[in-house]
């Protein structure tokens, strides 16, 4: 894998999150999930933008940082929380976002550039 390859993964993974997000519906989390959600797809945009765009390592790690903390605010609440917002995509989604949430740290991409 590569770099780009995998940013294109991760951004589909953060896409799917957003979307999870936005479709869940449950009386004391539905609130919570939609506010979540616009939060994340700012962040995601931020993203995107810098992987597709300006194809910068340094934007995509700057926009991973604000995404990593909503990410396990989510995660808190869907483990923790009982709020089940991937259903659609099982547990797929949370891990394979911890999965490839370092790609910008990670020494085997560290002379790859987007």
């Amino acid at each position: 894998m590569s770099l780009r390859s995998d940013a294109l993964d991760l951004l589909r993974t953060l896409k799917r999150a957003v979307e999870a997000l936005e479709l869940f519906e449950h009386p004391n989390g539905a609130s919570y999930s939609s506010d979540m959600a616009a939060r994340l797809a700012r962040a995601v945009e931020d993203f995107e933008r810098a992987v597709l765009e300006a194809k910068s390592r340094d934007a995509a790690a700057e926009a991973l940082n604000e995404i990593a903390p909503l990410m396990e605010n989510v995660n808190g609440a869907a483990t923790k929380g009982g709020l089940d917002f991937f259903p659609t995509y099982g547990d797929d989604t949370l891990n394979e976002y911890w999965r490839l949430n370092t790609i910008f740290r990670e020494t085997k991409y560290s002379h790859e550039s987007l």
